[in-house]
């Protein structure tokens, strides 16, 4: 199918078959350039021999019909091949996406990724894209496993005072007496909120990213942190 660059020859007999304001089809039934022509003319042939085409680049099929009839190519058929290729198109690009996202999804590369940004990483995790994750090595959110208490509260101190609150309640015997709403939440600058770390579990909730962080120590060192991300609160 040879797309002609130079204008076509006169043609000795020519009738528009089909046109839309985008396309037109027209047939030639003598003459060495018999066969079915398509481009872009806008407008309506009126009388037989006039060349719709020639100040377009045309492209010619050979006519599947008989040249006394003339060929027939529907506008509309073709239209609706170029939606099909258009669908199918944009089909297979979804389904690579959608395997893209599910190879993912089922990758350690989220947990990699909470380490730094919980946020991110709950992109993975459908369908209320909240994300939970334990680890017991490395570092999550600035915070480095195996730090001692003080090196723990001290990367508190310097990352998170003014926005990280410790959770009394976190970690306290059972039987212990309840706490008043004022008492559950102690800043990073409050007094007593060292003492906090010296149970062997201790919490600090990020409020501003709904980032809740456990941390459970054995010995004097940090053994294990919790991470939890609630981007939606409801439940299944």
């Amino acid at each position: 199918m040879p797309l002609l660059h130079t204008r076509p020859p006169k043609f000795q007999e020519a009738a528009l078959l089909r046109w839309s304001s985008n396309f037109c089809v027209a047939q030639v039934s003598k003459g060495p350039q018999r066969g079915c022509i398509i481009g872009n003319f806008r407008g309506r042939m009126e009388r037989p021999g006039l060349n719709p085409f020639s100040r377009t680049l045309n492209e010619r099929w050979p006519c599947s019909t008989s040249p006394k009839r003339g060929a027939s190519i529907s506008v509309r058929s073709l239209d609706t091949t170029m939606r099909s290729h258009y669908f199918m198109g944009v089909s297979s690009v979804a389904l690579i996406a959608l395997g893209g996202y599910i190879a993912v999804a089922l990758s350690s590369l989220p947990r990699q990724i909470a380490r730094n940004s919980p946020e991110r990483a709950s992109v993975f995790r459908p369908l209320f894209f909240n994300f939970a994750a334990d680890y017991d090595d490395g570092s999550v959110l600035g915070l480095a496993i195996g730090s001692t208490r003080d090196e723990l509260f001290g990367a508190f101190q310097s990352q998170y005072a003014a926005t990280g609150v410790l959770q009394a309640a976190c970690g306290r015997e059972d039987g212990a007496p309840p706490l008043t709403v004022a008492q559950s939440d102690v800043t990073l600058g409050e007094a007593g909120a060292r003492e906090l770390l010296d149970r062997e579990v201790a919490c600090l909730w990020l409020p501003a990213r709904s980032i809740m962080l456990v941390f459970r120590f054995a010995g004097d060192r940090l053994h294990v942190v919790e991470l939890s991300y609630v981007r939606n609160e409801l439940n299944l």
